[in-house]
C-alpha cells in the first residue's frame, strides 16, 4: 500500500488513463471532501461503496470522443490487500457468484454495470480495484449487500 495515510478515508477513485498508458498505478484517489487527488494505486479495497456517473460529462465524452473524468467510486478505503482477497475468494468464473466483475465504457453503457448480466450497479459493499486493472464487487452469500437497479 503506496498511501496507508488514506486508510479509514473517504475516498472517490477513478481511473487515470494517462498513468495506465504509461504503465504506472492507474487509480487516481480523490478526498471526497476537498476534491484534491491524494494519491494513486495499482491496487486497494474500498467499502460501503456508491458508483457515480456524471451525465453531464458522460455527454461530453460522447460528444467529444475525448475522456474526462466523470465516473467514480466513493467509499472508504480498508487496510485489506486485494491480492489477499484474490486469494480467499478467487476470481475465477466458477466464483461469480462470490465476485462479479464491474465494467464502464462511457460509450456504450449509461453506467456501471455488471458484467455478468449487464445490470446497473449503483452500490456495493466491497470494491476490489484489482492490479490487473479489473474491478470487482465482492458478494457476500447475502444478496442484500449488492443492490443492482433494474436499469
Amino acid at each position: 500500500m503506496n498511501h496507508p495515510e488514506t486508510v479509514g478515508t473517504n475516498l472517490q477513485v477513478y481511473m487515470n488513463i494517462r498513468k495506465f498508458k504509461q504503465g504506472a498505478p492507474f487509480w487516481s484517489l480523490r478526498d471526497k471532501k476537498t476534491k484534491k487527488v491524494v494519491g494513486h494505486e495499482c491496487a486497494l479495497v474500498l467499502e460501503k461503496c456508491t458508483f457515480t456517473v456524471q451525465p453531464a460529462g458522460q455527454a461530453k465524452v460522447r460528444r467529444t470522443n475525448r475522456k474526462n473524468v466523470h465516473a467514480w467510486i466513493a467509499g472508504t478505503r480498508v487496510d485489506v490487500s486485494p491480492v489477499s482477497i484474490v486469494a480467499e475468494y478467487g476470481l475465477c468464473p466458477t466464483l461469480r457468484s462470490i465476485c462479479h466483475k464491474v465494467i464502464y465504457n462511457p460509450y456504450q453503457q449509461d453506467g456501471f454495470t455488471l458484467l455478468c448480466n449487464q445490470k446497473l450497479v449503483t452500490w456495493a459493499h466491497t470494491v476490489i480495484f484489482h492490479p490487473n486493472g479489473g474491478l470487482y464487487v465482492l458478494v457476500p452469500l447475502s444478496r442484500e449487500w449488492l443492490e443492482v437497479n433494474d436499469g
